[in-house]
């Protein structure tokens, strides 16, 4: 618990710097942005998950293509936390490199996972994504259908339409996902 508690401290430290030196030197030096993310990845290998939930929240605020290996690895992690955190780490990212471990983490067994993986996919706008945000349609989670049929309105694919189209809705809600997918995709 000490531990815990002195490592989220440090990590707090750390990254409140970087505003603080974008403040006083109008932007931190790539080197100490580097280091900062080197020491955070390397806290996302600790043993104490509460260190490592800290270190993927830091990690977070950084749009660094640097992350998206060790965010992607997140998404196998055992804590549901840290999944979740590191999909919507690399929905911010939008590298096309978290796209095969994004779409693996479409069958997570935690909704909340699947959600913002299928949120990711469709902010990084790969075409390979729109099979497997097909199938995510047909979810038992209404919160992941509604999100991939979202996710499939942002993709830029010419399948898109008639995916988006065949959707057997089951709510309102769910409804207007689909109209506003298909009006994003006729407008492209």
């Amino acid at each position: 618990m000490v531990r815990t508690a002195i490592a989220t401290l440090l990590m707090s430290a750390i990254v409140s710097t970087v505003p603080a030196l974008a403040q006083s030197a109008g932007q931190p030096t790539a080197d100490t942005t580097d280091r900062i993310i080197s020491a955070l990845v390397g806290a996302l290998k600790d043993p104490d998950k509460d260190v490592r939930r800290q270190a993927v929240r830091s990690l977070s605020g950084f749009e660094s293509a640097r992350i998206v290996e060790p965010m992607t690895g997140l998404l196998r992690d055992e804590d549901v936390e840290l999944r979740t955190h590191a999909a919507q780490a690399l929905a911010r990212v939008g590298d096309e490199r978290a796209v095969p471990g994004l779409i693996a983490a479409l069958k997570d067994t935690d909704a909340q996972v699947r959600m913002h993986a299928a949120r990711a996919l469709g902010e990084i706008g790969d075409a390979r994504a729109v099979d497997p945000l097909t199938a995510s349609l047909k979810d038992d989670n209404a919160q992941v259908r509604r999100t991939a049929i979202r996710a499939l309105g942002s993709i830029a694919d010419s399948r898109g339409p008639k995916k988006v189209s065949s959707i057997d809705f089951v709510d309102e809600s769910e409804l207007q996902a689909v109209r506003t997918a298909m009006f994003k995709l006729r407008r492209r």
